[in-house]
Order: C-alpha cells, then structure tokens, then sequence
C-alpha cells in the first residue's frame, strides 16, 4: 500500500476540498483515484470495505508474476490520527468478542 502524507499549504487546501466517506458522510483521510471521479472514504470504512486489499502491490504466484495494483493516497494525517483511536477501540472490542466466541465453540466440541 503506498501512502503520500501531504504536509505543506496544499495540503490545506487539499483537506478542505476532500468530498467526505462514501459510505458514513464523515471526514475521509483516504481518496481512491479514479478516471471518472476519486472515492474517499474514512479510516474505517477504508479497511472495514477492504478497499485496502484492493490497491498496492500483490504478489500473484499462481502466474509467476507481480501484479501492480493502483494508489491509494493518505491525504489527511490530522484525520487520521483523530480517527484513528476509535477505530482501534472498535476493532480491538471485536477481537476480544470473536476471541471468547472461538473458545466457547472449542468448549462445545
């Protein structure tokens, strides 16, 4: 996954002009390049859409090849770091649920 951190006066200008998540209408940190129109979106439905899988460099070793996938672009730093404690809160809450889920079904069996 690439990212571009934009720090200067641009990237004011950029973060003011960022359409919000696709999905949530919330402040998006990441933008999707597109031909006809970029899709943004916030840090959780960036990965909870697994729009993260989809760009990036991959390794396909079924063709013996690399595939090279397209950019996703980290816009927005300050967003990110706002959003980012309650995504990981989130995550971490349905860790700890799947986890105590798998071990009641190991005890079933």
């Amino acid at each position: 996954m690439s990212f571009i951190n934009k720090t200067s006066s641009s990237a004011a200008a950029t973060a003011a002009a960022l359409k919000p998540c696709v999905i949530c209408k919330g402040e998006s940190c990441f933008v999707i390049p597109g031909i006809a129109s970029s899709q943004c979106f916030c840090l959780l439905h960036y990965y909870s859409t697994g729009k993260h899988n989809d760009y990036g460099p991959k390794n396909n070793k079924k063709a013996g090849r690399t595939k090279n996938k397209k950019t996703s672009l980290l816009v927005e730093n300050e967003r990110l770091k706002k959003q980012l404690p309650n995504v990981q809160e989130l995550f971490a809450e349905a860790f700890v649920e799947l986890r105590t889920e798998v071990g009641e079904a190991s005890a079933r069996a």
